[in-house]
This record gives C-alpha cells, structure tokens and sequence, in this order.
C-alpha cells in the first residue's frame, strides 16, 4: 500500500491495493505480500479481524448499500494457483463449523459470537493468499457494480486490515480523514484478470471513464466523489 500524504509516504502491502492517485501502481512481488498462511501449517486468520470487518459493514450498510450481503473471496498472493479444493472451518471456543466455500472462491460466515476466541482455519498449507470482504448487491455481480456497494467495502476492508497496519499507515488516514473518503488518498480495487477499461455512470449523464492501474490488475472508481451517489454504477471488462 503506497500512501502519499503532503510530502511523506508509507510503503505497506496488505490485503487492499490502496495506492497514491499519481501515478497508478505496480504489480506487488511475493515478497512484498502480508499474508495469511504458513510453509506446513494450515493458514489461521485471526477471527478479531472478521469482527471488525463484519462491524464496518453494519454500521454503513443502510447509508450505503441497503439489501448488500457481506462475503469473503480467497485469491492467490503470488504465482501458486490456489487448488481445485478449498476447506475452510470457523473455530469459536470448542465448537468448529464447515464453511463452503464457492466455486468463486468466495464464502459466508455464519452468525459468530461478538466476544470470545474465533478463528478461521484453512487447507491451503504453503499456498500464500489473501482474504478479501466482498459487497454486492442483489443482482449486481464483477462486470456491474453499485458505487455504494464498493465505498462500503473499502470501509470492510480496511476495518479488516487497520488492527495490523503500522501506526504511521493510520496516522496518515487520520489525517486524511479516512481511507475510503478523503480525495488525498486514492483507493485502488484489485481484478482476477486485465481490464479492457472502466467506467461509471449515475444514469443521469454521460458515462466517465475510471483509471485503471499500469498492469491493468485494478481499477479506481470515485468512491471519494460526494457528488456522486451510492447507485451509481461502476461497469469493467476484461481483454
């Protein structure tokens, strides 16, 4: 994550692509990645990190995206392919509970105890990945967005990731007055595959194209635009 704040910057990468509005960024390396996992353990997530997503998305759900469903989406955090199977299970206390995963690579969680030991436990031994909250609405999918839906998952994503950034990282959004709302910081969402291009449009003018990062792996809608409402719709395609 690369944030560029009146003359200073932090250099982190986590789970968001979030990077300075100028220019756009560069592919990270494996050796750059923070990740969930383990050499020949199965990899461990702490459960204090889905609470504080699962806290942000209900907080802002009714002023951004009323109707949404909070899911999680596992992708690879370097070249290793993720395998044909994946097993999840949520351990709370002494109890452990299956979590299906999709063939998207995305999952629920179940309702969780708000207090007390939760973790998320996974098969993928050795393989580097990343866990990523996902907001959509009914019947919106990757190729159609609701602005709304992307501002409220900006805030999942970085209530997930601020208990282990670096005090300067959130000091700057301090400053800033926020990840997902100050115009100084420019939030970047990552892709599966290269975009062709990127656009938004609020039904009522002309469509505005959305830059696109220089390796063509993300893309950057106006989630920090106040002038531009939550049912906006933000349209990619892939190459």
């Amino acid at each position: 994550m690369l944030v560029k704040l009146r003359g200073f910057a932090v250099l982190w990468v986590g789970i968001a692509t979030i990077c300075a509005a100028q220019p756009a960024p560069e592919p990270a390396s494996d050796t750059d990645e923070i990740v969930v996992t383990g050499t020949h353990k199965p990899f461990v997530l702490d459960g204090d990190r889905l609470r504080d997503s699962q806290a942000a998305f209900d907080l802002g759900r009714e002023a951004f995206s009323p109707g949404s469903v909070l899911q999680f989406e596992i992708r690879p955090a370097g070249r290793q392919p993720l395998p044909a199977t994946i097993r999840l299970s949520l351990l709370a206390g002494d109890d452990e509970t299956a979590i299906i995963v999709n063939p998207d690579r995305r999952f629920g969680i179940p309702a969780f105890p708000r207090k007390g030991k939760l973790a998320l436990r996974g098969s993928l031994k050795g393989v580097p990945v990343r866990v990523l909250p996902y907001v959509r609405s009914p019947g919106r999918d990757d190729g159609r967005m609701r602005l709304g839906d992307l501002r409220l998952e900006c805030r999942a994503i970085w209530a997930m990731e601020s208990r282990n950034a670096p005090f300067l990282l959130k000091a700057v959004f301090t400053a800033a007055v926020g990840a997902c709302t100050s115009r100084k910081i420019a939030i970047w969402f990552p892709v599966r595959q290269r975009l062709a291009e990127a656009a938004s449009t609020d039904g009522a003018s002309a469509s505005k194209d959305i830059p696109l990062s220089a390796d063509r792996l993300a893309f950057r809608p106006p989630i920090d635009d106040e002038a531009i409402n939550n049912s906006a719709s933000v349209k990619i395609r892939y190459q």
